[in-house]
């Protein structure tokens, strides 16, 4: 499976602006960043980011990143079909371009990647970063916003790098790699509330990561190895290291204490839980990459926590789980609850009629979605604008998550 920072890609979703393709070409912009996408297409933009999503058969991506030693080319107006990674550099800022487009697609797919604008931005949080060394190419991503979402990434190889700052694992790289290649890849994210990786010592001290040739996504022949720690209050390190011969891990090891670490502010206290009438919403997060919505519940008993899936034209943002342009359509929503037993699930809108579910709960084996309990899967249809309160119940755990649908 190929992840971005832990979640894939999803095609339709809104996080800082979205635009999709209708009758008439409408451009999606934020953060220094702009691309109008074609008619059918989706385009949504984040700090350091900005994507077009086809249909099928294609998609523009730009992540914002640096690379060393320098192999920057101007950013193209035209690709070929088939797959194109490049580093790039427009409006003064530096990219990992990412384009795939079939051929019946790729007058679109030129369309959109010709309507990329970029204009300088800036942002306080900076990334982890690797000293040059003979022998390995670096790199890390763009500077980030200060918010509880903020997230950044570093990366270390000895072959040309070819993936985004946010690709896990880094496939186009470790095809390249050989038997002696090594990744190491390192990403910093607030720290989780729950579940937070351990303090160490030595959060970059090998010796305590697990290492296996058994891993979601695993390639023939390529140990992962893994490790997790926190700097309290400031940023949680996950760390990979890929490579084919564990001899080679020393290497890795000694490429690690060339590191450099950033000073991020503490983070402020937590959002207010979220109450009846929606006074407020629960809090509303970004899980992985950046894509997918995640709200925790207002637990009595152990904890309710909810993930979003929403359908295209649904519109969010990080703080408080309201979602706009959501009234009559199918809403998959995905729960991981604690304690013992089958999980009931309701949605109520205050004053109102309990809602059936349009299909489950369905009980999941699990997933990269990291939250206390075991997970379902439920598809509810909001009909009228409003706050409706999620209440799933089971043997040990009691929680609303309050939504509020426009």
């Amino acid at each position: 499976m190929h992840l971005r920072f832990l979640v894939g890609v999803i095609t339709a979703l809104t996080v800082a602006g979205t635009a999709l393709g209708g009758g008439s070409p409408h451009a999606v912009r934020g953060y220094g960043l702009s691309v109008i996408p074609p008619p059918g297409w989706v385009g949504h933009v984040l700090p350091g980011e900005i994507t077009a999503i086809a249909p099928q058969g294609a998609v523009v991506q730009l992540d914002e990143a640096a690379v060393s030693p320098q192999r920057y080319v101007r950013l193209p107006k035209h690709v070929r079909a088939g797959t194109t990674r490049m580093f790039v550099r427009a409006g003064g800022r530096a990219f990992f371009l990412y384009v795939h487009s079939t051929a019946a697609r790729l007058a679109e797919t030129n369309r959109a990647l010709a309507s990329v604008r970029v204009t300088p931005w800036s942002a306080p949080l900076a990334p982890p970063r690797f000293a040059s060394s003979p022998g390995w190419q670096v790199g890390h991503s763009g500077p980030t916003p200060n918010s509880a979402q903020a997230q950044a990434s570093a990366w270390a190889s000895t072959v040309a790098y070819e993936n985004s700052p946010v690709d896990l694992p880094p496939d186009a790289t470790l095809a390249y790699a050989g038997s002696g290649g090594i990744v190491v890849w390192v990403g910093l994210s607030r720290p989780r509330r729950t579940n937070p990786f351990p303090t160490r010592l030595d959060p970059l001290d090998l010796r305590q990561a697990l290492c296996t040739h058994s891993w979601e996504g695993a390639i023939p022949g390529v140990i992962q190895c893994t490790l997790g720690s926190q700097v309290p209050g400031r940023y949680q390190i996950s760390i990979y290291v890929y490579l084919r011969e564990r001899s080679r891990l020393g290497a890795a090891q000694a490429e690690l204490r060339r590191l450099a670490l950033p000073a991020w502010p503490r983070t402020s206290a937590p959002p207010a839980p979220g109450r009846a009438n929606c006074k407020p919403p629960s809090p509303l997060g970004v899980f992985g990459t950046r894509t997918l919505p995640e709200a925790k519940g207002t637990a009595t008993r152990g904890s309710v926590w909810a993930l979003f899936f929403p359908g295209l034209g649904m519109h969010w943002q990080p703080g408080h789980a309201i979602f706009t342009s959501s009234v009559g359509k199918d809403f998959k929503i995905v729960l991981r609850v604690t304690g013992s037993g089958p999980v009931h699930v309701t949605a109520r809108r205050i004053g109102r009629k309990v809602l059936k579910p349009n299909w489950g709960p369905q009980a999941h084996g699990g997933s990269t979605w990291n939250r206390p309990g075991e997970e379902w899967g439920i598809g509810f249809t909001f009909p009228t604008p409003g706050c409706y309160d999620l209440h799933a119940t089971r043997r040990g755990a009691s929680g609303d998550v309050w939504v509020l649908i426009r």
